[in-house]
């Protein structure tokens, strides 16, 4: 963090070029996974945008350059901020990081739809070694089965606080997970997930019937993700980013609508077993 401070805030207020600025990603990828692996997914989505916007810098408008600049010092402010919070046993404010995510979307620039992530053939069914994938399925599907478990607990019992920290971490588990092997895009359905869940934990969110549904409905994606058939393409490029925006909107505490409960995928009904996530 102070390697990018030094970077973007270079001596006597010069203006660091995008060719200055575009190599300092290394150290937004080290602090976005130091963020991940301790579980703050504010941090790890401020690292996130910080690395993306480092990243594509030279790609950017240059008469929005200055504006760039300003918006690279305001995330690495706004994460030493948060940074404080942590250090004195505070809680990070997830609200802040998706600020930033806006700003950030306004400057790079918009890509077609064949190429956007969020509706290609290659993010929604990545290449991955069929060994690894034989090891994830598994484990994903265990996962799974135990987020319905949970969330069928928590229409039960709201408030259960041990439930609501187990439904965290098995999704901050199966992000985790999906990352490592390259299936982005289930990873990218549970930080949100992972994100309403610390929301709820911290007391800013209540558990809400439209949280529940929409994380039954995102099991359902990605239970259908886990299929691999491309004759599902359009309805995963309908519904992967509906179900992202709608866990964004709860997140922040906007009003959603009730969203009907996910279909059945599974060919067997979920185990009342719960997957210890780690």
């Amino acid at each position: 963090l102070a390697a990018l401070s030094a970077a973007v805030n270079p001596p006597g207020d010069a203006l660091p070029s995008p060719q200055e600025l575009q190599n300092q990603y290394v150290w937004a990828h080290k602090v976005r996974g130091a963020s991940g692996i301790y579980g703050f997914s504010g941090l790890s989505l401020l690292g996130e945008l910080l690395e993306t916007t480092l990243e594509q810098s030279t790609s950017i408008d240059p008469a929005l350059w200055l504006k760039t600049v300003g918006i690279l010092r305001g995330m690495v402010e706004a994460f030493q901020s948060q940074l404080e919070v942590v250090k004195t046993g505070g809680n990070e404010d997830p609200a802040v990081s998706l600020h930033w995510k806006k700003e950030v979307a306004a400057l790079l620039p918009a890509p077609s739809a064949d190429g956007m992530e969020g509706l290609s053939l290659e993010y929604l069914l990545p290449t991955i070694d069929a060994e690894v994938l034989s090891y994830f399925a598994p484990e994903a599907d265990e996962y799974l089965q135990t987020l319905e478990v949970l969330t069928n607990r928590l229409r039960e019992n709201p408030g259960d606080a041990e439930t609501i920290q187990s439904l965290y971490r098995t999704a901050h588990t199966l992000k985790g997970s999906a990352h490592t092997i390259g299936f982005k895009v289930i990873g990218d359905i549970a930080h949100p997930m992972e994100a309403c869940m610390i929301a709820v934990r911290d007391g800013k969110i209540p558990m809400s019937s439209a949280l529940l549904s929409t994380i039954g409905e995102a099991v359902g994606a990605i239970r259908l993700l886990m299929k691999r058939d491309d004759s599902k393409l359009e309805q995963l490029r309908q519904n992967v980013p509906g179900i992202t925006q709608t866990l964004e909107r709860i997140q922040l505490g906007q009003p959603v609508g009730v969203p009907a409960p996910a279909a059945a995928v599974a060919s067997e009904p979920p185990a009342a077993k719960v997957a210890t996530a780690v």
